[in-house]
């Protein structure tokens, strides 16, 4: 519960700042317009994002429209990937959040109501990460795991000490290519007692066959 409202404490504390924001990209894409210059992003405060807007906001698999050689290099071999390749793979949301360590809006993400069984996968790499069956609903707004997938003793995810906002949390990341994925809390269910608090914009689902 703690950590709940410190979340919910932060976004009230950058409110007036993200108004403001909102501002700054406004006029950032009149500007870009304007100068011809291909941007492609908006613009994050501390890696707290917030141009998801609507609920129905359905994020798309990078692999769907993606340049075979780009897709390939990113899957087969996502450290030799430069952050300009990472923006074209990726969209502006799924940018923002996995390669800029910002946070969508809670409940607009695409997997937070996803009740399907499956994998969680890095939206980037596509290495595997949480299996549906630790998956639970927190009511925090993004999709929540008590666990991740194990290879032997061993998993897909780093986790780093974030200070950011004057909080200690734990942040959790792609071990494979280093992209954002979320936190990590110490307020989940059993038996781990964990919440894998993780943004939609930064996975893909496969869903199992039948």
């Amino acid at each position: 519960l703690d950590s709940l409202l410190q979340e919910i404490e932060i976004m009230l504390r950058f409110r007036t700042a993200l108004v403001l924001l909102n501002t700054c990209n406004r006029v950032t894409r009149n500007v870009a317009k304007n100068t011809d210059l291909n941007l492609g992003r908006t613009i994050s405060l501390g890696g707290f994002f917030v141009s998801k807007m609507a609920s129905t906001w359905k994020e798309v698999d990078p692999a769907e429209n993606a340049d075979p050689e780009l897709l390939k290099k990113a899957r087969e071999n996502p450290k030799e990937m430069k952050d300009e390749d990472w923006g074209i793979l990726l969209t502006s949301i799924q940018y923002q959040v996995a390669r800029g360590h910002g946070t969508e809006r809670p409940w607009t993400g695409l997997y937070n109501d996803n009740k399907d069984k499956g994998m969680y996968k890095c939206v980037c790499c596509d290495v595997d990460l949480f299996p549906s069956k630790y998956k639970f609903d927190s009511g925090s707004g993004w999709p929540s795991f008590y666990d991740t997938l194990k290879i032997g003793k061993e998993d897909n995810i780093e986790r780093k000490s974030d200070g950011s906002f004057g909080m200690r949390r734990t942040e959790v990341l792609c071990k494979r290519c280093g992209a954002h994925l979320g936190h990590v809390f110490n307020d989940g269910p059993g038996p781990t007692g964990l919440r894998y608090c993780i943004n939609s914009a930064s996975l893909n689902f496969k869903k199992e066959d039948k």
